[in-house]
């Protein structure tokens, strides 16, 4: 019989590339919020500790014919950006056939670590680490792709003059890639204190410690990934504590 420890591999290289299918489950809206939970941090590489979600209604009776005694569910698309109130469309399936699509309202609160402006930085500068810091910030005050860490920021220059406060994102500042759109990379999950790797298409430019879309080319589904080097990106995820069999 696998280790807990080999199960949780194996589990973590299946959310690598963002698999949207929960398990088995008497459906509850708690189930709903979990799930969604669980993708959100997927999404954006986060601790599940750093994720919130609330179910605003209406009523999980209200929105399908019957609530499945057995029953899964899967995220439609992948291209939703789970922040914010809105309402987040769902497949339920009962014994592997799809039994209803819902659209429950959840409230979303995903708190991720960027980069963050600590004084005024004015365009030409080269930056150095005494003028950035990371913070974290709700995912719905970030725009484009933020860096998540100091390292892919020292030595690079400043395009625009960048307000005190700012989350650092590529458009800002010059930092040669060490990725190209297109480019098939390694893929690093990282897990506890393992590591294990797949593989993927970029789909934009990176430079290092930037977040960039990752195309998983055999399931065609996109997932988010932190550049770690040339032809490198990585994925942090949490490692199942549950006590199954």
């Amino acid at each position: 019989m696998p280790s807990k420890k080999t199960r949780a591999v194996a589990a973590v290289a299946a959310a690598s590339v963002l698999v949207l299918a929960a398990p088995a489950l008497a459906l509850t809206e708690q189930d709903c919020v979990d799930f969604v939970r669980n993708q959100a941090a997927l999404m954006y590489r986060v601790p599940l500790a750093d994720v919130s979600v609330k179910w605003e209604g209406p009523r999980l009776a209200d929105i399908t014919n019957r609530v499945p005694k057995e029953g899964t569910l899967s995220l439609i698309g992948n291209q939703y950006r789970l922040a914010g109130t809105m309402p987040v469309p769902l497949q339920v399936f009962e014994k592997g056939a799809k039994v209803a699509t819902i659209y429950p309202r959840l409230s979303i609160n995903v708190q991720q670590e960027v980069a963050v402006a600590t004084g005024r930085i004015t365009r030409g500068r080269v930056i150095d680490g005494s003028v950035i810091r990371i913070e974290k910030r709700p995912a719905t005050q970030i725009n484009g792709q933020p860096f998540t860490s100091i390292e892919g920021l020292i030595g690079a220059t400043s395009r625009v003059d960048i307000p005190a406060g700012a989350i650092l994102s590529g458009v800002m500042v010059e930092v040669p890639p060490v990725i190209r759109s297109g480019a098939n990379v390694s893929v690093r999950v990282n897990v506890g204190g393992l590591s294990i790797y797949s593989s993927g298409q970029v789909l934009q430019d990176g430079r290092p410690g930037q977040l960039v879309r990752v195309l998983n080319v055999k399931s065609q589904k996109e997932f988010l990934a932190k550049v770690a080097g040339p032809e490198v990106v990585e994925v942090d995820v949490e490692p199942d504590n549950g006590e199954g069999n």
